[in-house]
């Protein structure tokens, strides 16, 4: 939990606020059965029949989560991911630029060439730990698996 001070005038509020915060990774794509990278949303990247069953199955661990909003990016893989999980949940989807995939100049190239110069999944690895406060030796061991999910209370 963070503990907050809200001032107004001459009045002082703390306040105790709790969130949880699911921070899944998309769906199995076209693209990761043909190991290529993509950071572009206008390509045509989109989940496979696999990855739609692995957004179902995270819909269904995620279904009494009470996700009031969900942020995701450009690329069309994080939408068709969102609105499947957002079954359960009817909750607004935000398309955000800011949290695209970085842009690393190896989109439409063989995963193996990107990950002997980018490490995947870094936007992931850097959330978990941030919260959990890993080394930074450690955060470049982590594996994340496609659709799956970390949950956070801040």
């Amino acid at each position: 939990m963070q503990a907050v001070t809200i001032s107004h005038c001459q009045n002082q509020i703390s306040l105790k606020i709790y969130a949880r915060l699911f921070y899944p990774s998309h769906g199995q794509t076209n693209y990761n059965l043909l190991h290529l990278c993509n950071d572009d949303p206008q390509r045509n990247v989109h989940l496979t029949p696999a990855g739609e069953t692995q957004a179902r199955a995270a819909a269904e661990r995620l279904r009494n989560a009470g996700i009031e909003r969900i942020l995701v990016s450009e690329l069309p893989r994080t939408r068709q991911t969102a609105d499947i999980i957002n079954r359960h949940h009817h909750a607004p989807i935000e398309t955000h630029p800011l949290i695209n995939d970085i842009r690393s100049g190896f989109d439409g190239q063989p995963v193996a060439d990107y990950f002997a110069a980018i490490a995947h999944e870094e936007t992931l690895r850097v959330f978990i730990a941030h919260f959990t406060h890993l080394s930074d030796e450690q955060m470049l061991d982590l594996k994340i698996a496609n659709c799956e999910y970390v949950e956070f209370e801040i």
